[in-house]
């Protein structure tokens, strides 16, 4: 009689234990996204942020802003009086996770950080770009809004 040949239960289950860890290793190492599709994410989430506002406001008739520290933004109304956003009641609140603000423009002049842009109830927003960038620097995302229409455009830098 000839000696059987083959492997056993218990090595082809060793073997496959080893091949779903190491497999489980390289999928924790895979980075889903990456930094340039994250920036893209966080751009086009705060033009929806922006578009939606900007409706609330017409549809309200009262006055939103945006405050847009550069790692941050909050949206904020403020009181009928005042256009003062610092003591306004903060609607929704924000933190960047991948990018940050790099370079803020209204028409040519380019503004200083914290930007405000105030939401009014005629929907008439100045003609904003606003630049974000990666915490590393090495990828650049702008939207740029519309003064009359709600149309809010993105690009790559």
């Amino acid at each position: 009689m000839k000696p059987m040949r083959g492997f056993t239960v218990l090595e082809l289950c060793v073997v496959l234990a080893l091949i779903g860890i190491s497999v489980g290793f390289v999928v924790v190492r895979i980075d889903f996204g990456g930094e340039r599709q994250q920036l893209h994410r966080e751009a086009r989430q705060l033009g929806n942020i922006i578009s939606s506002y900007r409706d609330r406001a017409v549809t309200e008739q009262c006055i939103y802003a945006l405050v847009l520290p550069a790692d941050q933004y909050r949206i904020v109304k403020p009181s009928e009086r005042s256009l003062e956003v610092v003591a306004a009641e903060t609607l929704k609140h924000q933190q960047f996770q991948y990018s940050k603000v790099i370079q803020v423009r209204q028409g040519n002049a380019e503004l200083p950080a914290p930007l405000v842009l105030y939401f009014d109830p005629r929907g008439i927003v100045p003609d904003t770009t606003i630049v974000l960038s990666t915490q590393s620097g090495e990828a650049k995302a702008a939207l740029s809004i519309h003064p009359l229409t709600n149309e809010i455009t993105y690009e790559e830098r």
